[in-house]
């Protein structure tokens, strides 16, 4: 028989659960909105106000920078899913060279969705 106590702690669960998916660090939007600096520097990244935040040597880079930092965090849930199907994957197949394909993919994918989320979120308390 499952208790009342269960179904509360299983509720708890669901709910943090779709927290964490729907906003994972925890802002409405990028406290800064960073922009591409295209002086003679073509690889600087600064604020609406001009102030000076980063470069990089390739354009390519700085890009791809900006569109994380600045990105809705639906990004990073759409990572996480897509790292879930690689490992989905993974399970599936008999193919010994897939499945390590797959699970290669899987671990990059989180990789990278936990480091655009820890560069996405602001210092300081969670809001």
């Amino acid at each position: 028989m499952v208790t009342r106590a269960q179904i509360e702690a299983e509720a708890e669960w669901v709910i943090d659960l779709i927290q964490r998916t729907r906003n994972p660090t925890g802002t409405n939007h990028s406290p800064l909105p960073w922009q591409a600096d295209n002086s003679k520097y073509k690889g600087r990244i600064t604020s609406a106000t001009g102030t000076f935040i980063g470069f990089f040597r390739r354009p390519e880079d700085r890009d791809l920078a900006l569109y994380f930092a600045n990105a809705h965090p639906g990004i990073f849930s759409l990572l996480r899913q897509l790292a879930d199907s690689f490992e989905f994957i993974a399970g599936g197949t008999d193919d010994e060279g897939l499945k390590h394909y797959a699970l290669e993919r899987a671990e990059a994918t989180r990789i990278y969705a936990e480091l655009f989320e820890r560069l996405g979120r602001p210092e300081g308390p969670r809001q």
